[in-house]
C-alpha cells in the first residue's frame, strides 16, 4: 500500500503531481478546498484520513514533536520557489524515505535529508 500524503497550500499542485506520478496516494489542501484553515484544524483532519504532510512550514514541525502522527516532511529549499520544492520533493522521493513516515519528521534541504523519529 502507497504512503498517504497531503500537500501543504504552500506548495504547489506541481509536488501533489510528482507524488502522485511517483506512486503515493497523494491529495491536497488546495485540492481538497482547505485553504486557509488553521494549522491544528488541518492537522487534526490529518491524522483522521492517515495521512502525512508535505510542507514548507516549519510549524508543523512543532505539532509533530507530539507522537501519534502520521509523518511530516519539511521541505527547506535555501531560497524558496516553486522549482526548488520540486527539487526538494524528488529528492525526498528517491531517499526512499517517504515509506516510513510514522511519527517522524523528514527535514530535507539542498545538502541532505534528515529523519527525525518522535517518542
Amino acid at each position: 500500500m502507497a504512503t498517504s500524503l497531503k500537500v501543504d497550500e504552500d506548495l504547489s499542485e506541481e509536488v501533489s503531481a510528482l507524488l502522485g506520478i511517483a506512486g503515493f496516494d497523494v491529495t491536497s489542501i488546495l485540492g481538497q478546498g482547505w485553504k486557509g484553515r488553521k494549522d491544528p484544524q488541518i492537522w487534526s483532519e490529518l491524522q483522521g484520513e492517515g495521512r502525512a504532510l508535505v510542507t514548507g512550514d516549519k510549524g508543523f514541525a512543532q505539532l509533530a514533536a507530539r507522537p501519534p502522527h502520521h509523518g511530516v516532511v519539511l521541505l527547506r529549499p535555501e531560497r524558496e520557489s516553486r522549482v526548488a520544492f520540486l527539487r526538494l520533493a524528488r529528492l525526498a522521493v528517491d531517499s526512499g524515505m517517504l515509506n516510513d513516515l510514522e511519527n517522524a519528521i523528514l527535514v530535507v534541504t539542498e545538502t541532505r535529508l534528515r529523519i527525525r523519529r518522535m517518542k
